[in-house]
């Protein structure tokens, strides 16, 4: 596999995680969404009965109230699912366990009621999701079939770094504050090797280790080679090239 592909395998991975997380706030959501338009609906309106039936009660919901009864715990089952949901002394929701078709979902939210952490089993693996104070998505971990992904997302949802681990290797890439590739680490069969481009995703640079010892590349903007400075068997060498790409100057 070639860098360019590796790459583009790369952002394709990147890009899956991210609608993957997304889904994971929305359900998160739309679990504690549900469970609270059930309470207001349902719960409000006159307690949820019970029967008793060969030692085992059976019901619709069961709801813990505090001294001052106020809702605190709720056990119901809503149209997304079974769930158990807890409140704040002040009615805000703060967590969810349930599950959302056949996926379980757990919602961790803040005192303004923002799902700040989702955490969920998916078809495709488990996935974990922590935004920030105005609910955006901020880091998502995954677990697929394929490897372990980190992302790494700015205040406005770009991307700003990725951390994949697949059959070929692990890799990082950094990304400019227009979603741009800028960076590229990874390690394969050859050894490490750092990728950086241009604004216009042009190769730039390259720095590679392999067993014969660092090569390092600089590039034009056309992604014409420019230098070369690499270690060679009777020490290190450094060469020109023209536009053209042909030697003008080697030393030693």
């Amino acid at each position: 596999m070639t860098v360019e592909e590796r790459l583009e395998k790369l952002e394709r991975e990147l890009a899956a995680a991210k609608r993957r997380n997304r889904h994971l706030i929305i359900a998160a959501g739309l679990t504690l969404g549900l469970l609270t338009l059930a309470w207001f609906t349902t719960g409000s309106a006159g307690p949820v009965l019970a029967q008793e039936t060969d030692n085992i009660i059976r019901a619709k919901g069961f709801v813990l109230v505090d001294d001052e009864g106020r809702t605190r715990i709720e056990l119901r089952v809503t149209e997304s699912g079974p769930g158990i949901f807890v409140w704040d002394e002040k009615g805000t929701s703060r967590a969810g366990l349930g599950l959302v078709g056949d996926e379980p979902v757990l919602s961790l939210r803040d005192e303004n009621g923002n799902t700040r952490v989702g955490l969920a089993a998916l078809k495709g693996g488990p996935a974990l999701s922590l935004s920030d104070e105005k609910g955006n998505l901020r880091t998502t971990f995954n677990v697929t079939a394929d490897g372990a992904g980190l992302v790494l997302f700015d205040k406005h949802g770009v991307n700003i770094a990725g951390l994949v681990e697949d059959k070929d290797g692990p890799a990082m890439v950094l990304f400019d504050k227009n979603g741009k590739v800028r960076t590229y680490l990874f390690v394969d069969k050859e050894g490490p090797q750092l990728k950086m481009f241009d604004e216009n995703f042009i190769f730039r640079t390259a720095l590679v280790v392999t067993k014969n010892g660092p090569v390092l590349g600089m590039y034009g903007k056309n992604g014409d080679k420019l230098i070369r400075l690499f270690e060679a068997e009777d020490g290190p060498a450094l060469v020109l090239y023209d536009k053209n790409g042909a030697p003008i100057w080697e030393a030693p």
